[in-house]
């Protein structure tokens, strides 16, 4: 590896930490910064939404509601916990990739 892409490593890893702590400067990705941010809110919200329904059937279900079937309930759940646990890993996965690059020697 030469120079160059050392420095240029260097220079982006300095922009995300830049990011990460809430300064405004502006370098070529952060455009993708942003939506790869957006991306993970949006996720985070879903992932929040479904259990947040999946909450709301199941005391539909214990509060006797005709509406709400076992079934239904049952499937809600598992489908937020499904949500959930991939959400974990991608976090796992993201933090894993985090320190191997921090790791790395310059």
């Amino acid at each position: 590896m030469d120079s160059t892409a050392i420095q240029a490593s260097v220079a982006q890893l300095r922009a995300l930490a830049a990011s990460a702590q809430g300064s405004t400067t502006t370098t070529p990705g952060s455009e993708s910064a942003a939506a790869f941010g957006e991306v993970l809110q949006n996720a985070l919200s879903s992932v929040n939404a479904q259990q947040q329904a999946a909450g709301a059937q199941t005391a539909a279900y214990l509060r006797g509601d005709p509406e709400v079937s076992l079934a239904q309930a049952m499937i809600t759940a598992e489908q937020a916990s499904l949500s959930f646990e991939a959400v974990s890993q991608t976090r796992n996965k993201l933090l894993s990739a985090y320190r191997d690059i921090m790791n790395m020697p310059l």
